[in-house]
């Protein structure tokens, strides 16, 4: 059996990614207390939200760009890596695409997809859409559209369809985006709010 380690496991996707990969390895940020070696590692720990990047900005350089490289280290067969559709014009956007770089540097057999808003059963109650559902957000600034938005079991499904992927002869790696439900105005989020 293979052995797949999966990073941020204890986080909001990583929690439903486990539920669907029983025979995983789990592991938050400490690195140092994981046997290696692996066949494949999803790395989905990172400081993920663009407020926290900025708040702690060395926090999120090393938990975005030297955790990776570390994990790198252990040589795994495959990669896969939650990055962000975020551009890089803030310290969380930038701290991925050089870990996206990195990666291409590094890592022959990767893929990394880039991720847009997540939502779903567990997810953190200070987001917007939990906060509109809630009614304590009655309208958005149209400068922050659009906001997109996939649901949390999309992402675990494309992320089992990226594992299985590595086995295929003719295998290429690629960065994909992944977001649906586009939405485009306030009645839309109200919408996707009311819906998970």
């Amino acid at each position: 059996m293979a052995r797949i380690l999966v990073t941020g496991s204890s986080g909001f996707i990583g929690k439903h990614l486990m539920a669907s990969m029983p025979h995983a390895i789990p592991c938050d940020v400490d690195t140092q207390s994981v046997e290696g070696p692996f066949d494949g590692i999803i790395h989905l720990a990172a400081v993920s939200r663009v407020r926290d990047a900025e708040a702690d900005r060395i926090q999120c350089l090393e938990t975005n760009i030297m955790l990776t490289a570390r994990l790198l280290e252990w040589k795994p067969r495959w990669f896969i890596f939650a990055s962000s559709c975020e551009k890089p014009h803030n310290v969380y956007g930038l701290s991925k695409r050089v870990a996206e770089d990195y990666i291409r540097l590094r890592q022959p057999k990767h893929i990394i997809l880039r991720i847009t808003n997540v939502y779903g059963p567990g997810m953190n109650e200070d987001k917007v859409l939990p906060r509109i559902r809630r009614g304590e957000v009655k309208a958005v600034d149209d400068a922050t559209f659009p906001f997109e938005h996939i649901h949390v079991s999309d992402v675990c499904e494309q992320i089992l369809y990226a594992v299985k992927r590595f086995d295929e002869p003719a295998f290429k790696q690629y960065t994909m985006k992944l977001a649906t439900g586009i939405a485009h105005d306030y009645e839309d989020l109200v919408d996707v709010a009311t819906s998970y």
